[in-house]
């Protein structure tokens, strides 16, 4: 029989149960450690090759975007103000 302790109530824990659970999680966390380490240098090394592919910079694109938007912006604010609109 395992080695039980029991505090005389007839409640008894394994303790070979317990620390066996305890060494099986344990090594599960280290598994999974190790997986998660390896599963993130495949995704960075995937998002370097997609990178390489583009036409233009992530940089260039985003200004590019970004100088587009001020220029809609600014083009909508324009078009407001010379409709008549006028707020309350």
């Amino acid at each position: 029989m395992a080695a039980a302790i029991g505090d005389g109530t007839g409640n008894a824990i394994n303790r070979v149960a317990v620390w066996g659970g305890a060494a099986l999680i344990g090594v599960g966390g280290a598994l999974c450690a190790v997986g998660a380490v390896l599963w993130s240098a495949a995704a960075a090394g995937a998002v370097r090759y997609w990178v390489r592919g583009l036409e233009e910079p992530p940089r260039q694109t985003a200004r590019r975007l970004l100088t587009r938007a001020g220029a809609t912006t600014r083009a909508g604010i324009e078009g407001w103000q010379n409709a008549g609109v006028t707020t309350r």
